[in-house]
């Protein structure tokens, strides 16, 4: 199978906001506090977009045989947290691969572009937020060399 991974174009926003919304459908079992119908509004499409034209975010998107089958991006930011030193995060805000692509190394390719990217910007951190019981992503990450370094507690009201 021949991949090739690219920089997204606002062209290829309808098929990332119907990736990012399989994503949210996946991870609606994880965390019910979702909205799926969020990357087909406005605002999620103005994020897309966003993202796909300022220089420090990087969204990726991979294909094959001319379809996207995944995508992944990446933002940077300054930490607010006054109690830290100052860090310059690489956040990788969401990424989805289509399942029957999955375990084929397309993440992995996706996430080392991301880090390479990230280092060229001069960042000293990576983040990733996966949800506790989304096993799989979390393993991924671990794989990729993150540690889990905070857990967020919920409680509904």
């Amino acid at each position: 199978m021949n991949t090739n991974i690219r920089k997204a174009t606002t062209k290829d926003i309808d098929t990332i906001v119907n990736l990012n919304t399989a994503l949210f459908e996946h991870d609606y079992v994880f965390d019910d506090t979702l909205d799926v119908a969020w990357p087909d509004s406005q605002w999620g499409r103005d994020y897309f977009e966003k993202r796909i034209n300022i220089s420090d975010s990087l969204v990726l998107v991979v294909e094959t045989d001319e379809k996207i089958i995944g995508y992944m991006i990446a933002h940077l930011t300054e930490t607010p947290d006054h109690m830290r030193k100052d860090l310059k995060l690489a956040e990788v805000e969401n990424t989805f691969i289509k399942k029957e692509y999955r375990r084929m190394g397309i993440g992995e390719q996706l996430y080392t572009m991301i880090e390479k990217w990230a280092i060229a910007q001069d960042s000293n951190l990576m983040t990733i937020t996966a949800s506790y019981n989304n096993s799989f992503g979390r393993n991924f990450y671990t794989k990729m060399g993150l540690t889990e370094t905070d857990v967020t507690f919920q409680k509904k009201l």
